[in-house]
């Protein structure tokens, strides 16, 4: 099968499209396989916000699970599968790492494959009742909830253990309300990946439930961290847990507790230029719809595979939106690719379908990818059609 040659920027190995954070992070890792040309599945690089990272200042957001202990899974309901609780690793880690130059899929594992996702385990110190399950002839998917199953109990108290450290960048002078996004949403997300996978990407009253409770223990703690939280859940939260947030955060500030520098314009930047590449085959498309807090541009982006019903095959967020232009339009320009200036109506019909279609990640990445920033996408899709409807954009 035919593939988009590589720029100058990435390895001659390369195989396909890399992802928008690949791009903004202009990282030489090896890539996917040729059948995934219109992604890159960054094995090491898993993507997270893709903003500061630890080489580049403070540790702004340790992912979640580091945060609460590899391999812990929240107390309650569901046996979900995730590798939220065992593989993801601190950004320094993120930066050092190498990739493996092959990749595991959700099919049944091969030796090869099982070997490849042990020494990432290993690598990113997985305990061992983790590696203990990891075997060929089991689908990733099985291999999870075998791990899931083993995983020690974690109370959601100890979910807000590392919210201060977490959050602390995101409040410094004025405040980035991008940044205190970013944060929430991780740890919504750790939330939803314990969740049972039929409930991965939906609003289900198990998640609400988790946030709502989650919410309870926010507003018991009262401090500046716990208040951008809530109003990042009360944004990006399950539809029957935001004004629950909204009115547990506005106590705070009734109870005198100074509110966010930010808050008014969370959850509403304003929207701007939107862009895609894609291969010539009609296969598969990342886009990127950029907005700006203030001076500040971020972007989020999707990758829709219409070879498997049109959705959202991976979605994330990253705070570097206008390198990501530049390099979509120098990777669009080669052979077999294509870039293209999307208008918000042409982004917005594109979007749409793709929301209105099941989403259909693939990797293990991937999944949690779409878990984490999903709720983000809906809520910029439909600012930004608000604006469109409004004539601002």
């Amino acid at each position: 099968m035919p593939t988009v040659p590589p720029p100058s920027e990435m390895p001659a190995n390369s195989t396909a499209i890399p992802s928008a954070q690949f791009v903004a992070e202009q990282r030489d890792e090896p890539t996917g396989r040729a059948d995934h040309r219109a992604e890159v599945v960054e094995r090491g690089e898993h993507r997270g916000p893709a903003i500061p990272k630890a080489t580049d200042g403070p540790v702004f957001l340790q992912p979640a699970a580091t945060l609460l202990g590899r391999g812990a899974r929240v107390a309650g309901p569901g046996t979900g599968v995730s590798l939220a609780g065992c593989a993801l690793m601190s950004n320094k880690r993120r930066g050092s790492r190498k990739s493996p130059g092959i990749v595991a899929g959700l099919g049944v594992l091969s030796d090869a494959e099982a070997d490849l996702v042990r020494q990432m385990m290993v690598e990113e110190g997985a305990p061992d009742y983790v590696l203990d399950v990891i075997r060929p002839g089991k689908t990733m998917l099985e291999l999870l909830a075998e791990i899931q199953s083993r995983a020690p109990e974690l109370s959601s108290e100890d979910i807000l253990s590392g919210l201060g450290e977490a959050m602390e960048p995101a409040l410094a002078g004025k405040g980035d309300p991008f940044l205190a996004e970013a944060v929430g949403l991780d740890l919504l997300g750790v939330l939803n990946a314990y969740l049972p996978a039929e409930d991965a990407f939906t609003d289900s009253a198990a998640f609400a439930a988790k946030v709502i409770e989650l919410i309870g223990l926010a507003e018991k703690e009262a401090t500046p961290e716990a208040l951008a939280l809530l109003r990042t859940i009360a944004v990006h939260g399950p539809q029957t847990s935001c004004s629950e947030a909204a009115a547990a955060a506005d106590g705070l500030v009734a109870g005198g507790l100074p509110e966010l520098p930010f808050a008014e314009v969370l959850g509403r930047p304003v929207p701007r230029e939107c862009f895609s590449y894609g291969d010539d085959f009609g296969q598969q498309e990342s886009i990127a719809l950029t907005f700006t807090y203030g001076r500040k541009k971020h972007a989020v982006c999707v990758l829709v595979d219409y070879r498997l019903g049109g959705g959202v095959k991976d979605c994330w967020i990253t705070g570097k939106a206008t390198d990501i232009k530049k390099q979509y339009k120098s990777l669009g320009g080669g052979g077999m690719a294509f870039y293209a200036d999307l208008s918000p109506a042409e982004s917005l019909s594109k979007l749409r379908a793709a929301l209105a279609a099941e989403p259909c990640p693939e990797q293990v990445d991937q999944v949690r990818d779409t878990q984490i920033y999903l709720p983000m996408l809906r809520q910029r899709v439909a600012l930004m059609a608000d604006s469109v409807a409004a004539g601002t954009v």
